[in-house]
């Protein structure tokens, strides 16, 4: 008897708004149909599955609630990421236009080139993004809040992309590729999801199908019209050159093929009109108690209503959001019964990364858009001195810090870093520009590779530096490549992680993109210039170019960088770019149009204001141009720090990235500088002190608070009531040089010192401190899912308190010091 396969298929309606945030205004309308126990031309025997796999827990079908199972898979901080392996599969009519092909999207009307593979990795980041910035439901059960689990610890990993070629189309239209089994790809251990020719039949109009039980498969009718569809209807008649839009279309396919992959691993649908409970699924609300809850039948919930389900596997409106239950079901699925879909290699080992910015926590995509100035990588002298910039001839170190995100140790097992140099500038692509494989008119090389090694074993969020020697290229190679000369013309370093069990699976052109959406990826751009060190004015040369492919409008934008005083350079200075000459003439010919600028002629522009642009900027094809950035510090003019920050980068007419470089600009100031304590944080009605290190008996130190002269002395002994920053001032009597330092201290109401013995077994003790305003105190007890276990009174005249812990069940717990409905401070312990 042959095993048939359930199915189910989603019926796409257009989009009925626009929205600027994906995550609150934009949402796909679904409505569903079911189509049980066919595969809807005939019916068709699979190949047979392998004698490894286990035929009876391949089809197990779960049309029950499994709670008290899925309670044990429930994703924690000490679960393994599941990758769940799948291929792509696009069919192709050789003539007739339609789909993605291995070179193009068909569509003139889109910047080209725009392959299959790149909207895959476009998918799959956005599909990544989602997994890993789990929603909280709308909708909350009554007196049983939804708890969210913002890391669903599923990804997808691309295991190939596939092209099928045939001229008859029957065999290309959805549904018809059931007929053809064999165009799957490892179908018991990978999931094979199928791009389809459209088929135009309104029974299968905009259609997505997944099987929930047997050979896991995904379907789509029409994805190339889909997605010119979904695109077309954002953006009505404009249809140019709009890539912010085409991404909106992508992140809703993303969406959609996150909702069918869970079908995959045996989630239904949390709603679905005439059926009340679905999905058994006991944390997700019911078709009756969304309309008991909101007075109306849930069936009429469209998009925008704020209080549709924004569940992922709701049919009226697709949001990004799965409860605990509906993980711990999918997270079963994928360990017990069909774990052979699961790449169990890259699963159970370390997440490496390299910072994008100091904010950056590996997070795919990082989060800051300037991504061209790593923190994690810096150079260094043969004697361990740190430099600024690379000398060209001078053998030197390149320094790369290398971070374990996750709770595993790595192996060690051939993860290798690679690194690579290139001539600055904000044009770059990635990785022919790196590798040696492109030239300036000159003849010289624009990058080359520098070399790599195996990364070592890393602990457990930790971290390790790596060196790589390096000679760097000597700049008089590059002296006749432009009209400026080579002497300000720095390096850019991109250091790559690859190998092993942490592989490097998406590769973009453009280099921003190529940065946000790797973890183990990262980009140098650095240009730094002081005066002490060289005489000429400060600044950098950076070359600019039309990307590859593009036909377009560019830009060339300046962004100042606030100082911890608050300054910008373009207070205290004139900064200049001067253009080249080709260059100049390509910004006149669209109209010489800017914001915040100056034209000064001869090809130089004054930057007037702290962001600043060139707007429609049209060069030719493979044209290659450069700017020269240089700072004028205005001696009338005195800043409160002697070192500022900004950025250039080039956009195209949509405002996306394609690359930038980071100046950071010194002005001399004799060596001053103003050191004072690190910022404090005390209780109200504590003393705090406050010290500044001493530069030399010849100078003069000023404490300022609220722009008030407090004190001129080292230390500062003072009693704040509430949040206050102190200033400290230090003048050199000699020269006048002045600079300055800020404390911020923080004033609270109260204060836990500690916890001890934390693990504990039967009692702890904590210590705190109260300010004199405290009236009353108590200490509140959570457990990690938030739930209160206990309320214990404390003594406000006292600074301990002992808490006995015997009917505490095992595990990790936040200790609150609250006052009122104040929470004064907070810390965690372990109950053994």
């Amino acid at each position: 008897m042959k095993k048939q396969i359930l199915t189910i298929v989603i019926i796409l309606c257009s989009f009925s708004a626009i929205g600027q945030n994906i995550d609150n205004d934009f949402y796909p309308i679904f409505k569903d149909s079911l189509i049980y126990n066919q595969r809807l031309t005939k019916d068709i025997t699979p190949p047979p599955p392998p004698a490894d796999i286990d035929s009876e827990k391949l089809n197990t079908l779960c049309r029950w609630s499994i709670d008290s199972i899925s309670q044990t898979y429930i994703p924690n901080n000490q679960m393994l990421t599941k990758y769940i392996k799948v291929n792509f599969h696009f069919y192709i009519h050789p003539t007739l236009k339609g789909n993605f092909d291995e070179i193009d999207d068909n569509d003139t009307n889109f910047i080209e080139p725009y392959s299959a593979y790149d909207f895959i990795n476009e998918i799959l980041n956005y599909s990544d993004e989602y997994f890993s910035n789990n929603d909280t439901m709308h909708f909350q059960l009554p007196n049983s809040p939804i708890q969210c689990i913002k890391d669903t610890k599923i990804r997808l990993y691309n295991a190939g992309v596939y092209f099928h070629y045939d001229t008859i189309i029957q065999n290309l239209i959805f549904p018809y590729r059931w007929n053809k089994p064999e165009y799957s790809v490892n179908p018991y251990y990978e999931i094979n999801v199928h791009f389809m020719q459209y088929n135009p039949n309104p029974t299968y109009n905009l259609t997505s199908m997944a099987t929930l039980a047997g050979i896991r498969e995904v379907i789509f009718n029409g994805v190339w019209e889909n997605y010119y569809k979904i695109y077309q209807s954002i953006c009505g008649t404009d249809t140019s050159l709009n890539l912010n839009l085409r991404h909106y279309a992508q992140q809703c396919i993303a969406r959609i093929l996150n909702h069918e992959i869970l079908h995959n691993f045996e989630l239904f649908h949390t709603i679905v009109e005439g059926r009340d409970d679905m999905d058994y699924v006991e944390d997700t609300p019911t078709l009756n108690q969304m309309s008991a809850a909101y007075g109306t039948n849930y069936s009429a919930c469209t998009n925008p209503d704020s209080w549709c389900s924004n569940n992922l596997m709701d049919y009226a409106n697709l949001g990004i959001a799965l409860t605990p239950l509906q993980l711990g079901r999918v997270h079963y699925f994928a360990t017990e019964l069909i774990p052979q879909y699961i790449n169990w290699d890259l699963s159970s080992n370390a997440d490496l990364y390299i910072k994008d910015s100091p904010s950056d926590t590996g997070t795919v995509p990082s989060s800051d858009a300037i991504c061209w100035n790593s923190p994690d990588v810096w150079i260094e002298r043969m004697n361990g001195d740190t430099l600024s910039n690379p000398i060209g001839g001078e053998q030197c170190f390149v320094n790369v810090r290398i971070h374990n995100k996750s709770k595993y140790q790595t192996s060690a097992n051939n993860e290798t870093l690679s690194l690579y140099w290139s001539k600055a500038g904000v044009d770059m692509l990635w990785p022919n520009d790196w590798n040696g494989s492109t030239f300036f008119r000159c003849g010289e090389r624009r990058g080359g590779f520098i070399g790599s090694v195996i990364i070592p074993t890393i602990q457990i969020k930790g971290e390790t530096i790596v060196k790589i020697l390096w000679t760097p290229p000597m700049p008089s190679d590059y002296e006749d490549c432009t009209e400026f000369g080579s002497d300000k013309w720095h390096f850019c370093l991109a250091a790559k992680i690859d190998g092993g069990n942490d592989p490097l699976n998406i590769n973009y052109s453009n280099m921003g993109a190529m940065t946000v959406w790797n973890n183990n990826f990262a980009w140098k751009n650095l240009a730094i210039d002081d005066p002490t060190i060289d005489s000429k004015v400060p600044g950098g040369l950076i070359a600019f170019s039309k990307p590859l492919g593009y036909d377009g409008w560019l830009k060339l934008k300046f962004k100042a960088k606030k100082s911890k005083e608050q300054g910008y350079i373009t207070d205290v200075a004139e900064v200049r770019l001067k253009l080249s000459q080709e260059l100049y003439a390509a910004w006149t010919k669209g109209g010489k149009q800017g914001i915040a600028i100056k034209d000064m002629g001869k090809n130089e522009i004054m930057i007037l204001d702290s962001t600043a642009e060139l707007n429609n900027i049209y060069l030719g094809s493979g044209q290659q141009e450069f700017i020269l950035a240089q700072t004028y510090f205005l001696t009338q003019k005195p800043s409160p720090t002697n070192t500022f920050e900004f950025d250039l980068f080039e956009t195209f007419a949509d405002d996306k990235i394609v690359g930038g470089e980071s100046y950071i600009i010194t002005k001399h100031l004799d060596g001053l500088k103003a050191i004072a304590s690190n910022d404090k944080v005390i209780v109200k009605g504590e003393e705090v002190e406050l010290e500044a290190l001493s530069v030399e008996q010849n100078a003069s130190y000023v404490w300022y608070n609220n722009e008030q002269a407090i004190d001129t002395t080292l230390s500062l002994s003072t009693y704040p009531e509430s949040n206050t920053n102190y200033v400290l001032e230090i003048v050199k009597n000699e020269s006048g040089n002045k600079d300055y330092d800020t404390v911020n201290v923080v004033v609270k109401n109260g204060r836990i010192n500690s916890i001890t013995p934390n693990p504990a077994s039967e009692i702890i003790t904590t210590s705190y401190k109260l300010s004199n305003t405290i009236t009353s105190a108590f200490i509140r007890i959570k457990n990690i899912n938030g739930l209160i276990v206990s309320n214990i009174p404390v003594d406000i005249l006292l600074n301990e308190k002992q808490i006995y812990l015997g009917n505490v069940s095992s595990g990790s717990y936040v200790l609150e010091l609250v006052s009122n409905t104040e929470i004064l401070d907070c810390k965690t312990f372990i109950k053994l």
